[in-house]
């Protein structure tokens, strides 16, 4: 099956007060086309770098991150083109707050993409449609709940159909009685066939949708495999703690 997404030996650091801070120690990792992956593991270990890096908004040092076909090394488009392979749903929503719902889910494709407006605006109708929001299409962001704002978010991140559908802790942000709502469009998405890689510290949900999980910590990946033995049959020590202390 075809790779959509390949990380090899990826490093990345930041620089600090201290002097460099590696938060991306040797990464390998491959996502076939309609598999989804989670990755989960402690604050700090690196799984939002990950996440940004394969959609461009994060640099690597070294190493070869090639998503979609795209080598970022040594491709000469601009990381806007480039990201158009890929879409991400943010930890805080992200959405403007001076544009309605509608409008938040249809300026990209008219801005980017080039729909006509109508063409547009008659897509945008229908994702909010498919995520539950028929009747806040034309509300501004202030006056929708949290697990409204998030699924405008991921109706905008669908609506550019991308091939890679990233989910930085869509649910982190939220009421707990908020998650369900959210989580259970995700997995509506990932049930359609969609690539997806989510970080997320909602182990159910991980458990639930995700073919493969991957284990984070200090940079490194210290586990992976599929996601019924990884959580019922962790290998590692690491992985069996983190797992008992979160409660799956």
């Amino acid at each position: 099956m075809q790779d959509l997404v390949q990380m090899t030996n990826i490093y990345k650091s930041y620089d600090t007060p201290k002097g460099p801070l590696q938060v991306l120690k040797d990464i390998n990792l491959s996502v076939s086309k309609g598999e989804v992956v989670s990755l989960i593991g402690p604050s700090g270990s690196g799984k939002s770098t990950c996440l940004r890096s394969i959609n461009g908004l994060e640099t690597i040092d070294s190493g070869e991150l090639v998503v979609c076909g795209i080598n970022y090394g040594t491709s000469k488009l601009p990381h806007h083109k480039i990201r158009q392979k890929t879409a991400m749903v943010f930890q805080r929503f992200e959405l403007f707050p001076h544009l309605k719902a509608l409008e938040n889910v249809s300026l990209a494709l008219k801005l980017v993409k080039k729909y006509p407006k109508s063409e547009a605006n008659a897509r945008a109708e229908q994702l909010l449609i498919d995520v539950g929001l028929k009747e806040h299409l034309t509300k501004y962001p202030h006056s929708l709940s949290g697990g409204q704002q998030q699924r405008v978010g991921i109706a905008r991140a669908l609506a550019s159909e991308p091939e890679v559908l990233l989910c930085d802790e869509p649910t982190s942000a939220l009421d707990p009685e908020l998650v369900d709502e959210v989580t259970d469009i995700l997995a509506k998405v990932a049930a359609s066939g969609m690539t997806m890689i989510i970080v997320t510290h909602e182990m159910r949900f991980a458990k639930r949708v995700a073919d493969r999980s991957i284990f984070l910590e200090d940079g490194k990946i210290v586990e992976s495999g599929d996601s019924t033995s990884f959580f019922e049959n962790p290998h590692s020590p690491r992985l069996q703690q983190f797992l008992q202390r979160v409660h799956t």
